[in-house]
């Protein structure tokens, strides 16, 4: 019995250094992730780059999304959650705004997110939770945005130099009829 007793704990050991290693290798993740507990959407867990991406300052677990990123509550993202967590339904959003104050005294940014819900289960397969990936594409937006703006520019640039060489071809014609009589 002595014996057995041994390898329960042992195995629980295991079992332990198991999860930290992998609860190690999520919070060095080089991409945001969160783990959303409950109908209410509690963090249970929130990674380095999660909390980088909203503002390291925070206190998340145990909070809900509401509570600790109240400045959300109004952009959607809390019925996206609901969603998920009724449906059982991942949610996959591309080129999403967020306004995050991500420093206490400091302005609103606003960030170009893309990211994941996806619904996690239980041992008997109820929801009980949502896994967060979310992937900060903000500067690839600005730069698309500043490339846009830039084909637009060049659009009218070519443009005006077209009506232009336009002009002085009628008037290299007007010029040659002139001089020809």
């Amino acid at each position: 019995q002595g014996n057995e007793i041994t390898a329960i704990v042992r195995a629980r050991r295991e079992r332990q250094a198991e999860l930290q290693r992998w609860r190690e290798v999520f919070r060095q993740a080089p991409a945001p992730i969160a783990v959303l507990r409950g109908p209410r959407h509690a963090f249970e867990f929130a990674n380095d780059a999660y909390l980088h991406l909203v503002g390291g300052g925070r206190e998340l677990v145990g909070r809900t999304v509401d509570e600790a990123l109240p400045e959300v509550q109004n952009q959607g993202f809390s019925e996206l959650l609901e969603g998920v967590y009724r449906s059982g339904e991942p949610y996959v959003g591309a080129g999403a705004t967020v306004k995050l104050e991500r420093s206490a005294a400091g302005p609103v940014e606003e960030r170009v997110l893309d990211f994941i819900y996806q619904p996690m289960h239980d041992v008997t397969g109820a929801i009980d939770g949502i896994f967060v990936l979310v992937t900060d594409v903000t500067e690839r937006a600005r730069a698309e945005s500043a490339l846009r703006l830039t084909n637009w520019q060049l659009g009218e640039e070519r443009a005006r130099l077209a009506s232009t060489v336009g002009a002085e071809q009628r008037a290299r014609t007007a010029l040659r009829r002139v001089t020809e009589t």
